[in-house]
Formats: structure tokens, sequence, C-alpha cells
């Protein structure tokens, strides 16, 4: 009898194992197949996502993709810009025909050196009056580059393929610049710009600029697969 009971007893243990190794060996599987499929789901979410973002930059009319309106700045920035530079041309022609050398004591080494600069001189006058006008000529090239280079609007066409640069002028009016979408690239995401989000145009000197701090997306998502996408420039 007690022989009998230590076979069954075997029995019903080599059985419990034979089940949990298949349990354990199922549970695995299943959690495998759980994966795989999630991963499936996630990239056929992506994909469908990115199927309606192509889909939605095949426009059939124009859409805003980006907004500034801040032309009270502009006016300010270049109004100050035109006075500096009349105010150095002053400043330039002054010194040229009317400054005049003062008699200093030259043994006097306290003196600074702009003190001992001699104006009557004529080669001495014409750096003077030539760093004047330069710094005035800098000062409004400075104003006037930026302001060219600030988008006020950007306007993917119709049919998604280009893109329209509208940026606002020294003199108030708009400027207008088509460009492809394979031209343009940007250096970093819309998201991580949180005061400017320069843009690159090929064969263009200067980036364009996008205020993210005081401009709007209206339609963020296709922004970012259009306009916003880092692309190599050949």
């Amino acid at each position: 009898m007690c022989s009998l009971g230590i076979l069954r007893l075997r029995s019903i243990y080599g059985q419990l194992c034979s089940s949990y190794k298949f349990n354990k060996y199922f549970l695995k599987q299943n959690a495998k197949v759980q994966c795989t499929s999630m991963l499936r789901k996630s990239n056929i979410s992506e994909m469908s996502k990115m199927d309606s973002m192509n889909s939605k930059s095949n426009l059939e009319k124009d859409k805003l993709l980006f907004m500034y309106e801040n032309p009270k700045f502009f006016y300010l920035l270049n109004g100050f810009a035109f006075v500096q530079f009349f105010f150095w041309l002053h400043m330039s022609e002054f010194t040229y025909r009317k400054m005049k050398d003062v008699k200093i004591d030259n043994n006097n080494e306290a003196l600074p050196w702009w003190r001992k600069l001699n104006f009557q001189n004529e080669n001495t006058r014409k750096m003077v009056a030539a760093f004047c006008f330069m710094l005035g000529y800098g000062i409004l090239s400075t104003a006037w580059i930026y302001t060219l280079r600030s988008v006020r609007m950007l306007v993917l066409r119709k049919g998604g393929r280009t893109v329209t640069f509208v940026t606002y002028g020294p003199l108030g009016r708009n400027r207008h610049l088509d460009v492809s979408l394979e031209k343009i690239t940007t250096s970093q995401s819309r998201v991580s710009a949180k005061v400017q989000l320069p843009i690159k145009i090929q064969g263009k000197w200067f980036y364009y600029i996008l205020d993210t701090k005081g401009g709007t997306f209206p339609n963020p998502e296709l922004f970012d697969f259009t306009a916003g996408m880092k692309r190599k420039l050949k």
C-alpha cells in the first residue's frame, strides 16, 4: 500500500511539473506575441500618421503654417537704424571738413591716445570719417538684414510642394519668396526652439527666422512634416 501511494504521488508530481513547464512556455510565447503585436500596432499607427500627413500635404488649397504679427517693432527698429545712419554720416562729414586740431602737451603721458590725434593731418581725418560712416552703415545694414529675414507668414502652397516666405520689409512692404520644400531645412525642431527657429534656404546667405515665442503655428503637425523637417541640402 505504501509503495502504491508513493507511485501515485510521483505520477501526480510529474503531471504537475509537466503542466507547470507547459504553462510557463505558453506564457512566454504569449508575451512574445503580445509584444510583437504591440510593436506592429505602433508601427502601423506611425505609418498611418505618416500617410495622413502625406495626404494632408497634398493640399487642395493653401495652408498657413506660421504667423507672426509685430509690424510696430520693425517700424521702430528701422526708424532707429535710419536715425543712427544719418547721425554718423553727419559725424563723418563734420570730422573730415570741420574738425580742427587743438594744441595739447604731447609730453603729458596721462593723456589718452585719442587726445593725441592730429586732426590737421588729412589721413587722420579720413580714417576717423571712414570709421564714423562704417559704424552708421553697419547699424543700418544689420537692421535691414534682420528685418528681411524675419518671417511674417509661412504658407504651404496648393499641392504641398512649395512654401511661400512672407517677410517684413525695411520700408513697410512685405517681401515674398516661393521655395520648394526640397531646398529648405531646419537645424532644430519646433518644440525645442523656445525663442527662434532658424530655417536655411539653399542659395541664401542668412537664415530665415521664425519667432516661436511671439508667433503662432495654426497647423503644427503639418509644419513638422513639411517646412519643419531637417533635410540634407545638395
